[in-house]
């Protein structure tokens, strides 16, 4: 039995998991970069529903799942990666509606969300 090929969103669940075990295992801090204080600001605004103050120069997406995330970043990162997964799941369902073939699909989903780009990124600088 091939499990790649008999279960392949199984196969794109574990892998993404596994991964971004390996990710949150040699990176475990949460990165702020100068931006990300106005995401946080306005986190918190809508913590509080009180949105005097609010200058629109964030849209609400990401401080909204701060929000949900209770203004805790480690659960607004473990929903940011509930998400990555359920990308995934997305991204092979939309090429096997571009009548992709299975296999390459399923190589195509692991390919784009293995985190190359980061690895070839830091190899670069």
């Amino acid at each position: 039995m091939n499990m790649m090929r008999d279960y392949p969103i199984r196969t794109l669940i574990v892998f993404g998991v596994l991964l971004r075990i390996i990710v949150l295992f040699f990176y475990q801090n949460i990165s702020i970069f100068p931006d990300s204080q106005g995401y946080l600001d306005l986190s918190e605004l809508l913590l509080n529903f009180n949105l005097s103050g609010y200058d629109g120069t964030r849209s609400p997406g990401y401080p909204l799942l701060l929000s949900f995330a209770g203004g805790t970043l480690w659960i607004a990162v473990f929903f940011q990666l509930l998400i990555g997964i359920a990308s995934m799941v997305v991204l092979y369902k939309i090429l096997l509606l571009l009548k992709f073939k299975v296999k390459s699909a399923l190589f195509a989903t692991l390919l784009m969300n293995s985190f190359l780009h980061v690895v070839f990124y830091e190899i670069a600088i």
